[in-house]
């Protein structure tokens, strides 16, 4: 049985990720859904982070070039994975594309501790099942429960169906990039605690931010030249600065701080094959409490059958 505590710290940092995607919802219910909007978002939200956070290590910086390397690949990683998150919706399904999202945690992680970490990751029963559990979850968000209305379906034209063969393909590029650009960020900060466990945690996490950071202002310096002469930057800016919406970074910040050390910690002291896919079934039981509670979300019936299923696969992977 895996131990308790860092299956609780897990669970916290799972919770904080719950909030992070409520913080985030609320910025763009008062500021829009874009990518100019998300990225402003994510400038904020990492400034604040590489301002503070030295105070948790005294302001003595280290250094490593390696991890300075790792910290990098992170930032680029994760950032690719919100941009594309973002425009996909353009092009496809959005639950098809967060189901390829998490399989990517879910796959490269186990494959990555099965090779790099053996010692650490030994599968049994249990865990297989744990998997099934995950894969039916992620396999529901490929099966539309909607009732299909066939009446009154007009037929599409040429230019249509060549459209939306383009949109297809880009679709399914996305995907894929999006499955290996998520999926890679639990292996690298495991890298991290494997091989570079003496590196002060704050210090790693600051590296991250600070390329983070960095990414975030070169992509928004490309989109307000792209944008000059319209406005839009303008407005954008206003948006995200205004009351209604500047609250919800300092909230994303400090849930973000909290959830990133926690899940560093865990992935000292417990199997990434472990972790990697409570760190997927945990966020669909918190995110859609969350959803009810602040938003009155309905709950769909996919939702509650996604959420029967994270429960039982929460319970087996830590037997």
């Amino acid at each position: 049985m895996v131990d308790i505590v860092p299956v609780l710290l897990l669970v916290l940092a799972q919770f904080l990720v719950g909030m992070m995607s409520l913080s985030r919802k609320f910025y763009e219910r008062a500021n829009g859904s874009s990518i100019g909007s998300a990225i402003v978002f994510i400038i904020i939200a990492t400034l604040l982070t590489t301002v503070f956070m030295p105070f948790f290590f005294g302001w003595r910086f280290e250094f490593s070039f390696p991890l300075l390397l790792i910290s990098a690949a992170v930032a680029v990683f994760a950032f690719v994975a919100t941009i594309i998150c973002i425009v996909g919706v353009d092009y496809g399904n959005m639950s098809m594309l967060i189901a390829f999202a998490v399989l990517g945690v879910v796959v490269i992680s186990s494959v990555y501790g099965l090779i790099f970490v053996p010692e650490k990751n030994k599968i049994n029963v249990f865990v297989i099942l744990g998997y099934v559990c995950v894969a039916a979850i992620a396999a529901l968000n490929f099966i539309d429960f909607s009732p299909r209305d066939k009446k009154g379906a007009e037929q599409k034209t040429e230019e249509e169906i060549r459209e939306n063969k383009r949109k297809s393909r880009i679709f399914k590029i996305l995907c894929v990039v999006v499955f290996f650009a998520n999926g890679i960020v639990l292996p690298l900060f495991s890298v991290k605690s494997v091989f570079f466990k003496d590196f002060n945690q704050f210090q790693f996490l600051w590296q991250n931010t600070a390329c983070h950071l960095v990414i975030a202002l070169a992509a928004f310096a490309v989109l307000a030249i792209a944008k000059r002469g319209t406005g839009e930057t303008k407005q954008i800016l206003k948006r995200a600065f205004a009351p209604r919406s500047i609250w919800t970074v300092p909230l994303y910040w400090v849930v973000a701080t909290s959830s990133d050390y926690i899940s560093l910690y865990c992935t000292e002291v417990m199997p990434i094959i472990i972790q990697a896919p409570l760190t997927f079934a945990l966020p669909i039981l918190f995110t859609a409490a969350f959803d009810f509670v602040f938003f009155r979300a309905k709950i769909s019936l996919k939702q509650w059958i996604q959420i029967g299923i994270a429960l039982v696969a929460s319970v087996l992977l830590v037997l």
